[in-house]
Order: C-alpha cells, then structure tokens, then sequence
C-alpha cells in the first residue's frame, strides 16, 4: 500500500497525511507545514511526536514548489529519513538508558543556574530603573550574567550532543535530538 490522501479537500494542503510501506513497516506522517518554501512533518506511526522539516530558499530554485507531487515525495523521504535516525536511536536504548540519568541531573543543575541568573537579571533591571545604579554600572553587572547564561545554554547543548554522538554513528539532526530529548524527560519523570 502506498497511499498519500487529505483529510479533507477543502482544508488547508497543511492537514496531509502520508501513509505508506517502507521495508515492510507502515509508516504514518501528517504533514503540517506546506508552503511553496517550506514543508514540516510529523511522524505518527511507528514512533510518535517526532518531527522534522526542510526549508528551501527562493534563490536556489524560483519555480520549484512543495505543494506539488514533489513536496509529497519529500514528505515521504523525510519520513524515511526520521524513521532510520529513530530505529538507530531504538538500537541503542539499553545505553540511553544508562547514561540519561546523569545527564539529566546535570542538565537540571545547568537549568538552575540559567533560572538564578535570569532572576538576577531581573534584579538588576529593577536597580537601574530605580535608580540605585547607572545604567553603566547595570551594563558592567550584567554582561557576566548574560555570558554565564549563553555559556550554560551551550553546556547543556554540548551535553545532548555527545550523548547522540557517542551512541551513534550517524548524525543525528538538532530537531531530532530536541524531540527525542523531550521524550527522555517524559519517560523518565513517570
């Protein structure tokens, strides 16, 4: 069966789904952004909520279009493409296993101390406007604090990244490695 249908004629092209075999496993997708630039699918069966998309700048190609047949053959390709990168990370779940906890303790830690230096943000912000410090000194202040929150952020994101690296040997995509770290802390906060 390979079958590509709309939900419903008179909507939107936004409300696609895709349904179709792949190595003797059905996949399922909807497709919720299709535009002329820019196609975005989620993938609803084997794997649920994991999604992924392509954008396609105006100066690469002016009259090509993924609200043609192609844009569903894209759909279909990214599909496939989603549901390998997930069957490896499946592949590797007794390891996931064991090396999310500690990562996820970290990650909190490094939430924290994002959260603590925001709030002293906000703090100093209200300093200035009452006038306890210039804004030089407000300037001074919080250039470490916004340093210190860019550096945690990039901690937490190199963090995830060697967690995908080391377990795989494929790349696994910023979005992917986003969704499926959403499902991690879903799994592991029941």
């Amino acid at each position: 069966m390979n079958s590509i249908s709309q939900l419903n004629s008179n909507e939107d092209q936004s409300v696609d789904t895709i349904e179709f075999y792949f190595n003797e496993v059905l996949i399922r997708g909807k497709i919720f952004i299709r535009t002329k630039r820019d196609l975005a699918i989620e993938m609803t069966s084997p794997y649920k909520g994991f999604k992924t998309g392509l954008h396609k700048p105006y100066f690469s190609d002016p009259r090509s279009s993924y609200l043609d047949y192609e844009g569903l053959e894209y759909a279909k390709s990214l599909l496939i493409e989603l549901y390998n990168q997930l069957r490896v990370l499946e592949g590797k779940a007794i390891e996931i296993d064991q090396l999310y906890p500690p990562l996820k303790i970290k990650r909190e830690e490094f939430h924290t101390k994002i959260q603590q230096s925001k709030e002293a943000l906000i703090e100093e912000k209200l300093k200035m406007k009452s006038g306890i410090v210039s804004p030089i000194e407000y300037q001074r202040t919080i250039t470490p604090i916004n340093k210190l929150i860019k550096d945690l952020e990039y901690e937490i994101f190199a963090l995830e990244k060697q967690l995908f690296e080391n377990l795989t040997e494929t790349i696994i995509p910023y979005s992917l490695r986003g969704d499926y770290m959403k499902y991690l802390d879903g799994k592991y906060s029941k």
